[in-house]
C-alpha cells in the first residue's frame, strides 16, 4: 500500500512545483511589464511638466 502511495505522491509534489515555478515566472514578468510600464509613464509625465513649464515661462 505504501509503495503504491510514494510514487503517486511523489508525482504529485513534481506538478506542484512545475505549477509553483511557473507561476512564479509569470508573477516576476508580469511585475517587470509594470515596472517598465510605470517608468515610461513617469518620463511622459515629466516630460509633459515641462513642457507645460516652459510653455508658461514664456
Amino acid at each position: 500500500m505504501v509503495a503504491q502511495g510514494v510514487p503517486v505522491w511523489r508525482q504529485q509534489l513534481d506538478v506542484s512545483r512545475n505549477t509553483t515555478t511557473e507561476g512564479l515566472g509569470s508573477l516576476l514578468e508580469t511585475f517587470a511589464s509594470l515596472a517598465g510600464s510605470s517608468g515610461t509613464l513617469a518620463g511622459q509625465l515629466d516630460r509633459e511638466a515641462e513642457a507645460d513649464t516652459s510653455t508658461k515661462a514664456a
